[in-house]
């Protein structure tokens, strides 16, 4: 009998890389619901702009959650097939660099002030 290879990390590598550009979909898709009638309630550009900046915000917030799953699932991914360069590697990568961007700002936002 032949033993086929499980592709249980390539799976888990997939679902790394989707996270973040799932949860980025789906903030924009609410924003774009949530927020359509309020650029025409607000006259003054003020307070627009505090809009747009909350708008902001919550993508830079779903960037970080979206990267801390795919980073989860990315070593998940690495625990199945444990080789320097794979495409769980990648994932990991990919999802470590906004990962670590975002929690940077956060903390300079934090101690330094907005």
């Amino acid at each position: 009998m032949k033993v086929v290879p499980s592709r249980k990390y390539l799976i888990y590598a997939l679902i790394a890389f989707l996270c973040p550009i799932a949860a980025i979909l789906v903030t924009i898709l609410y924003q774009s619901i949530a927020h359509a009638e309020d650029w025409k309630l607000y006259g003054e550009e003020l307070a627009g702009a505090y809009l747009a900046l909350a708008e902001v915000i919550q993508i830079v917030y779903a960037v970080a959650i979206g990267s801390a799953l795919g980073l989860i699932f990315a070593i998940i991914s690495l625990r199945f097939r444990r080789r320097f360069i794979s495409v769980g590697t990648a994932a990991l990568t990919f999802n470590a660099l906004p990962f670590v961007l975002t929690v940077y700002l956060l903390i300079q936002g934090i101690t330094r002030g907005w």
